[in-house]
């Protein structure tokens, strides 16, 4: 597996990609992800076959960091496996700001000509 790397899309999108091992043993890949504040338990796993070389995640949480891995199987053999963290963009905000107050500047501009 080599130069995994991920981008922000959307508030709610990634797009992951990487190259493939030259192996041609290569049977599939296992992309797991999960947000990066929670533990091992909340790994998504999703398996891929073995002409991809991007994933697209939908459903995402807007700025949130995410860890993502793409491990590559070999047959029976697993092989190394490669990580990132990408962070989604903001999102709009939730509601409206609350409590906003405006003070007025007065000042005068002088010159001449």
């Amino acid at each position: 597996m080599g130069n995994l790397r991920g981008k922000s899309l959307s508030p709610n999108t990634v797009l992951v990609e990487w190259e493939p091992p030259t192996n041609k043993r290569l049977a599939r890949f296992l992309f797991r992800f999960r947000p990066l504040e929670y533990n091992d338990s909340n790994i998504i796993d999703k398996w891929l076959g073995p002409s991809l070389n991007n994933y697209v995640l939908n459903g995402l949480k807007g700025a949130e960091s995410y860890f993502i891995s793409v491990i590559p199987y070999f047959n029976e053999e697993v092989g190394n496996d490669s990580s990132i963290v990408v962070r989604t963009l903001h999102g709009p905000p939730a509601a409206p700001p609350q409590n906003v107050t405006v003070s007025s500047v007065n000042f005068t501009v002088s010159g001449q000509k």
